[in-house]
């Protein structure tokens, strides 16, 4: 006796929630045939009840708020290339979209925009070029971005060329970083015409105008 109501949870949990309806059923049947008979303790059965009902209700909804979470996070935005987890791909990967990795990639991603996102379990090996990484995996090589987030799975190991690096608690960089390349401009080996359209300076030119009606002068002399 002392191990049934141990048994009657287990069955409980071990079963789906609507078995709750039947215990209902069956108190309400147990009352009416009761209250039939002439018993005055019909009642009993009944009592048990609302608190079944709530029970059933609260399970009700938590079940379906985990379902809901279950698909918000597994589900990518739309319009994101997704490498599903298991897959394997080796190669360049050139794109303007977001771009989500569940599996593993060895060699170049390249994002001309868009958002790369590295999820846990995710493993990419090689150079990454993006406007924005969001890493909860693993990335092991370069990353050149204007903006890197780690968050509290994710690892990055190699070099960090750009903009911010964010780790939240959990996360590890190992690893150096350094700025975005920036082009410098060299002074040219030739001096640049005084004006835009490449003619001579002005000064130069009354000096050749010059020289040629003294030579005329003297000649007609």
């Amino acid at each position: 006796m002392k191990d049934q109501p141990r048994r009657w949870r287990a069955c409980l949990q071990g079963r789906e929630r609507s078995d709750l309806l039947y215990i209902v059923w069956f108190c309400w049947g147990t009352a009416l045939l009761l209250y039939v008979l002439g018993s005055d303790n019909y009642l009993w059965p009944v009592a048990p009840m609302p608190l079944v009902l709530l029970i059933w209700l609260m399970e009700r909804v938590r079940m379906f708020g985990r379902k809901r979470a279950s698909q918000s996070g597994d589900s990518a935005p739309a319009g994101t290339t997704v490498i599903a987890a298991g897959a394997r791909f080796k190669g360049d990967l050139l794109l303007d979209g977001d771009l989500e990795v569940q599996g593993h990639v060895n060699g170049t991603i390249e994002l001309g925009k868009g958002v790369l996102r590295i999820m846990q379990g995710g493993f990419v090996e090689g150079e990454v070029s993006a406007p924005r990484v969001v890493i909860n995996g693993l990335l092991d090589g370069t990353c050149s971005s204007q903006e890197v987030e780690i968050l509290e799975n994710g690892r990055m190991q190699g070099v960090f060329k750009g903009g911010t690096l964010s780790i939240c608690k959990g996360g590890n960089f190992i690893g150096h970083s350094q700025p975005a390349e920036r082009a410098t401009i060299e002074p040219p080996n030739n001096p640049l015409p005084d004006s835009k359209s490449g003619k001579p300076k002005a000064k130069e030119q009354a000096r050749g105008a010059g020289d040629k009606v003294a030579e005329t002068l003297v000649a007609q002399a």
